[in-house]
């Protein structure tokens, strides 16, 4: 039987189909396998990190308060949506949020403003992609028919060259403004342009902008206190703790913590010196770079100052923060805390002003197998992951980290945060980590052999050509289930009928036998010697 061009388009098409449905199967059982097993056991148990006393706050600090009841403190840890938040279906919306959706005209990045709920007219500080500029305007509303309604009335633009009543001309524009920090009203708005690589400071009080060093050396990608996925990740810095006085107690501004100590809840506030206030400014902003490295931004010259703390390999990490540590008017830290790429460490260190690391702390998911789920959850995995084509998960090892952490987990073919890609990744220690990837996946391939050897057997029953043959046993070899699947909804349908010369079965529409190759045997029909006349 000679493959036709028209078989072969049959074939590709409906393979194609087979290997996207076969996938987002297996896809979407790992999902929601990977969602229940962290709802139900890895938030409340060891998906965090904590480090207690936190070694930043120095014991001439503590000595200065006496009645300080508990040390300082860091600690990390994942909300109950973090693989949720990893299908990115909201991403858009809180990258352009707006806080006024019912406004007509809206409002870009809200980078400052106070709150609404506390007065009916505020100023806000916004981004308008047209004309580049920020801009400050007074936002109120009022009631109509117990139907809340917006206004903005805009006071000043801000440009890279100065502050104006009017968009002008002579403002400039703002390329590309990739984060903006500070609080109107109380300090100067610091915003950093990607595009001219320079750090901006914008006093609308006193109409001025100041600039700072362009930064050349550096890809910077966050600044301020730098995050990343925050809303499922939570990197806690609690200062040391005395017990709080009646009025402290009755003013809704300050801070306060509830920590049980000796059987009885105890309501704690910061020593003196840390930051005790909810709307209390915190001007201290740290620069994160691709490479991981965080530097302080120097306010006064608005350029980076020396390097504060490591944070490794930002893009592979599915979740960070990098907190800056402040004691009165100096800078005496930083914690930094992220969740790996394939949510199985959270981990917390703690770094002293001159970036020396302290102390550092890991939780690993699959370091605790005491925990009810977790090797069941573990096997299941393994083995769902296996019934993968072999291609695909050997192409998983080769690009595990060619991925950004959160696009990995949304990866359909390629599975970048299976075991057999962990080995990619975490190849420290190991002598041939491929070596050790093709025994993760030798379920796989054992399964693809089996099932290529199924379908050569049927291809010489059904009578497919040498070459069209041995491609279907290479392509079975190599998308496994998905190309067993594929051959058998697309091999010849005919119904086959006894060779009369070997006895095997044979094909119809052939010529010859395909098993022995004899022709079919037709009896020689021999006309009669008489006929019949009118």
């Amino acid at each position: 039987m000679k493959t036709s061009v028209k078989y072969t388009l049959k074939v590709i098409c409906t393979g194609f189909i087979i290997l996207l449905l076969f996938s987002a199967s297996i896809f979407w059982i790992l999902k929601f396998g990977q969602v229940a097993f962290y709802e139900n056991f890895v938030i409340n148990t060891i998906g965090q990190a904590k480090i207690s006393p936190s070694g930043i706050v120095s014991r001439d600090i503590i000595e200065r308060e006496p009645n300080a009841l508990l040390p300082s403190e860091v600690s990390a840890y994942v909300g109950d949506s973090v693989v949720i938040e990893t299908f990115g279906l909201f991403d858009s919306i809180l990258q352009d949020w707006s806080l006024l959706w019912g406004m007509q005209g809206g409002l870009g990045n809200i980078y400052s403003g106070f709150d609404f709920s506390r007065s009916p007219q505020n100023k806000i500080v916004y981004f308008a992609r047209q004309p580049g500029l920020f801009v400050l305007c007074k936002i109120s509303y009022e009631f109509d028919d117990h139907k809340k309604i917006w206004f903005k009335e805009i006071e000043l633009y801000a440009g890279p060259e100065g502050v104006s009543d009017k968009p002008e001309e002579k403002l400039g524009k703002f390329v590309s403004p990739q984060d903006a920090h500070g609080f109107y009203g109380i300090e100067p708005l610091v915003v950093f342009d990607k595009g001219a690589k320079q750090f901006f400071s914008i006093d609308f009080e006193n109409r001025k902008v100041t600039k700072g060093i362009a930064v050349k050396e550096h890809n910077i990608i966050a600044f301020g206190s730098p995050s990343k996925n925050k809303f499922n990740y939570f990197l806690r810095w609690v200062p040391p703790l005395r017990q709080a006085t009646r009025e402290e107690l009755n003013d809704p501004m300050i801070i306060t913590y509830t920590r049980e100590i000796e059987g009885q809840n105890v309501r704690l506030v910061p020593i003196d010196g840390f930051r005790r206030y909810k709307n209390q400014p915190f001007d201290i902003y740290l620069v994160l770079t691709d490479k991981g490295e965080v530097f302080r931004l120097e306010n006064d010259s608005l350029g980076l100052g020396p390097k504060v703390a490591d944070l490794p390999e930002p893009d592979k990490q599915l979740n960070y923060s990098v907190v800056p540590v402040k004691y009165k008017d100096g800078f005496i830290g930083s914690i930094v805390g992220w969740v790996s790429g394939d949510a199985h460490n959270v981990d917390v260190s703690a770094f002293d002003e001159k970036g020396v690391l302290i102390k550092e702390e890991d939780s690993s998911i699959w370091r605790s197998y005491d925990f009810v789920g977790g090797p069941l959850y573990v096997v299941c995995r393994y083995l769902i992951e296996n019934l993968h084509s072999p291609v695909l998960l050997l192409g998983s090892y080769f690009t595990a980290d060619s991925f950004e952490a959160k696009r990995g987990h949304r990866n359909l073919f390629l599975l970048p945060q299976s075991w057999v890609a962990f080995f990619s990744r975490d190849h420290q220690g190991r002598a041939n980590p491929l070596l050790l990837a093709l025994l993760i996946m030798s379920p796989s391939i054992g399964l693809s052999f089996l099932l290529s050897w199924r379908v050569y057997k049927d291809t010489v029953k059904t009578g497919f050509s040498q070459s069209a043959r041995r491609w279907w046993v290479v392509v079975t070899i190599a998308f496994g289930i998905s190309a067993y699947i594929t051959y058998v909804l697309t091999k010849p349908k005919e119904a086959l009928v006894t060779c009369q010369n070997c006895g095997k079965f044979r094909r119809p529409d052939m010529d010859t036998c395909h098993r022995c190759g004899s022709g079919w045997k037709v009896p020689e029909l021999t006309p009669p010697a008489w006929r019949v006349m009118d």
